[in-house]
């Protein structure tokens, strides 16, 4: 696996991989809720992306599987 920086190409996968991660949390009662809770926006991503606050995993086929996006409010990194 290899990690990098999110390009803005990497904008339109982004949604999905949230979304297969977010249904894992149907298998944890106390946290079941954030498997019906709203993806981010494109839009959202693309900001992101911009600004170079965004990270990929990319699989062995160079396709994106992992991400991690955070944004920095005021002295503390916050992974959206």
């Amino acid at each position: 696996m290899v990690l990098r920086q999110a390009r803005s190409e990497d904008v339109a996968t982004l949604p999905g991989i949230e979304q297969s991660a977010g249904a894992l949390f149907r298998t944890l009662p106390d946290l079941a809720w954030l498997a019906d809770a709203g993806n981010l926006a494109e839009a959202r991503y693309r900001e992101l992306v911009a600004g170079g606050w965004c990270w990929v995993a990319e699989d062995n086929a160079g396709r994106p599987c992992a991400f991690l996006a955070a944004e920095p409010v005021a002295d503390e990194l916050h992974v959206c």
